[in-house]
């Protein structure tokens, strides 16, 4: 479990280190006004949860010399973010945030009334979106050799 947030420095705008007991609970809500991190947040967390650089080192600022550091408390160890990789992976927390909705949930293609209707085909999760994908792009091949043979 994620215990603690012990430093990120040059992050997008977040360059900051905990200075007083800000342990984080089985459930914790973090908010804040637009543009204060929380997005940003968020990526430090989804790239430690899939151990990919990429989520944090697109947040890399113009100009910035400063290499992106992180350092957490996760179940009693400091993880670390540096030299662009993950001291560990520690897959053991989720994210839920837009980045999630658009990376997991597929309702296809083409909203059309029936579809509405019927929300009972909606696929969730990363392999069921890539499988509820899979079968759109047969049926599109489908479509297409079947115009063909018609005309």
């Amino acid at each position: 479990m994620l215990q603690k947030i012990i430093r990120i420095d040059s992050v997008g705008t977040l360059s900051w280190s905990a200075k007083a007991d800000c342990d984080f609970k089985p459930l914790t809500l973090i908010y804040g006004q637009n543009g204060v991190g929380k997005t940003t947040l968020c990526a430090v967390f989804r790239s430690l949860w899939r151990n990919d650089p990429r989520y944090i080192l697109e947040r890399r600022r113009i100009g910035m010399s400063t290499i992106p550091s992180v350092q957490l408390l996760v179940d009693g160890r400091s993880v670390a973010f540096k030299d662009n990789v993950w001291t560990e992976r520690c897959a053991g927390f989720s994210v839920f945030d837009p980045y999630f909705i658009d990376e997991s949930v597929y309702q296809g293609r083409d909203v059309s009334i029936e579809q509405r209707r019927n929300l009972h085909s909606l696929a969730i999760g990363e392999q069921g979106v890539a499988f509820a994908r899979k079968v759109d792009d047969l049926d599109d091949k489908i479509r297409e050799k079947m115009a063909r043979s018609v005309s």
